[in-house]
């Protein structure tokens, strides 16, 4: 597992001790998905939703996107899948690709609802925000990893000078752009914190507000999904090892491109179902309240 040392950021503070500190991608993984299932907890809370079965969506969802994302991340790398084909099943032993994550998370979901009999919509409408502030958070790991990196800056100031022994700097060793004498390379762009910060905001704006895209079944899902793709869609556009493929748009681009279509659909689709099953909840339990308080001298002489 690669590890990025904070050079730049211990000389920045003048706090030396920040130039040893190294995080495990692991371990951030492990708190992005702490926080999301936190936030889901809280929601299901709110709405009268069993947490317990939050708590089997959220493993689900974390067995077929750790499974599903290794096995991706492996692809990348036929030979070492081949000379070692048992790291199919050993997760710790790789890294992840954040595409076969989400695909991996949704089909276990999918399958899991389905098997209990459950809304498909109403479960990840609660836990909607929490992944994209879980999201964000992986993201950052990614930084402090060095394994995903901008492209070379014009502007030293925005950008990050990778340590020799980092993915970004092999990748400008091999492009030829700097040498055996380097030890730190090129300004480069903070891609990471290009998608994790707006990813953060967006996150934060459907937990406060939860109607901000809508109240229709899928509704919440559907707009945090579109806010997230968009953010991806552009921020792709400064990441360096992402080659076009059509139309100067990366395999990335495009696969948010088809995703924003079909959230996009499923959005339209809520917005005309109506309101979901958690928000009349809510409106019942407000009703039955109303209910059961006392009368007033003046309502029990008026009846």
């Amino acid at each position: 597992m690669r590890k990025l040392w904070l050079r730049e950021l211990a000389e920045w503070t003048g706090i030396p001790a920040l130039n040893s500190l190294s995080l495990s991608q692991h371990w951030i993984v492990l708190l992005a998905g702490l926080v999301a299932t936190l936030f889901g907890l809280v929601a299901a809370r709110r709405v009268g939703k069993s947490q317990l079965l939050l708590l089997f969506v959220v493993l689900a969802g974390c067995i077929g996107g750790a499974l599903v994302g290794h096995w991706v991340d492996l692809a990348f790398r036929p030979s070492e899948l081949m000379s070692h084909p048992l790291r199919l099943l050993l997760i710790a032993s790789g890294g992840f690709s954040s595409l076969g994550v989400y695909a991996g998370a949704t089909a276990a979901v999918v399958l899991f609802l389905r098997w209990r009999g459950e809304s498909l919509l109403e479960i990840p409408d609660l836990l909607a925000p929490g992944l994209l502030v879980g999201a964000a958070i992986a993201r950052m790991g990614c930084l402090f990893n060095g394994c995903d990196f901008g492209r070379v800056s014009g502007q030293a100031w925005l950008g990050l000078r990778y340590p020799r022994g980092t993915a970004a700097f092999s990748y400008l060793e091999d492009a030829g752009l700097v040498g055996a004498y380097h030890q730190v390379g090129l300004p480069m762009h903070p891609f990471p914190l290009y998608e994790a910060v707006p990813t953060l905001v967006l996150g934060l704006s459907a937990w406060f507000l939860p109607n901000l895209f809508g109240r229709g079944g899928g509704q919440r899902l559907a707009g945090c999904a579109i806010g997230y793709l968009a953010v991806r869609l552009v921020s792709e556009h400064y990441r360096a090892d992402a080659s076009p493929v059509v139309g100067g748009l990366t395999a990335m681009q495009l696969l948010c491109l088809l995703g924003i279509g079909i959230f996009g659909w499923l959005w339209l689709r809520g917005r005309s179902s109506g309101s979901p099953a958690h928000d009349t909840l809510l409106e019942s339990r407000a009703s039955t309240r109303a209910c059961a308080q006392p009368l007033s001298s003046q309502e029990v002489r008026h009846v």
